[in-house]
């Protein structure tokens, strides 16, 4: 029977490649995932099958062809993986800041796509991070009272009155602006008057949104 490397090392090996845009050596990578040289070495050698790694000349490996059909696939899972990212640029030229859309979950957001925005931290593509107060307020405002409510009282260590009363205001913000837009979480700053004058001239009734304490700011646009 052919034996095959731990899926979890050929996924650590994947996320280091994708990370690494002028390559890594066989050795390089062993050292970033932890691993000895020759289990990097087997893993290499599998996904070079696969054409999900190709190796260069100079010997440093870099992601394969064969990741195509994935990537094709999270386009049609994911579509906004193209529109969104004409949008992100759109805001990341006007603003001047980071701009990342996040994917909602039951507990958890995950950042999709970033422009702006470092490799590592809550906006690296990919991270996940709890959906627990503060974050979450953009997802929170789609839901309905009682999950709101729901949402505010798990949360360890339990929110004060005074913590539940501001983001409640936070959400009564937002709620007037949902039809259709993009948030940015940023500190006050810039970007919160430069939002502000935009939702301003765009959508006065949603002024408000961008003035709160300058954790949120939010610009209603259409994804053509």
């Amino acid at each position: 029977m052919e034996d095959f490397p731990p899926t979890g090392l050929v996924m650590d090996v994947l996320a280091a490649l994708a990370d690494s845009p002028d390559g890594r050596t066989s050795a390089e990578l062993a050292k970033i995932c932890g691993i000895g040289t020759s289990t990097c070495a087997l893993v290499l050698a599998e996904l070079e099958r696969g054409a999900w790694v190709a190796r260069r000349e100079d010997r440093r490996f870099f992601l394969g062809s064969g990741l195509f059909a994935l990537v094709h696939g999270l386009r049609t899972q994911f579509p906004l993986l193209d529109r969104g990212r004409g949008a992100l640029r759109f805001l990341h030229d006007t603003l001047g800041a980071g701009c990342s859309i996040s994917k909602i979950g039951g507990r958890h957001l995950t950042t999709v796509d970033a422009v702006g925005h470092g490799t590592d931290g809550e906006h690296a593509v990919g991270q996940r991070f709890p959906i627990d107060p503060p974050f979450g307020l953009v997802a929170m405002a789609w839901r309905d009272d009682d999950s709101v409510q729901a949402w505010l009282h798990r949360v360890t260590p339990r929110l004060t009155r005074a913590e539940i009363a501001d983001h409640q205001q936070v959400l009564a913000d937002i709620r007037p602006a949902r039809p259709a837009g993009i948030s940015n979480r940023d500190p006050p700053g810039p970007l919160s008057r430069a939002v502000a004058g935009r939702i301003g001239r765009r959508a006065p009734a949603c002024a408000a949104t961008a003035h709160h304490r300058g954790r949120l700011t939010r610009l209603p646009i259409r994804l053509r």
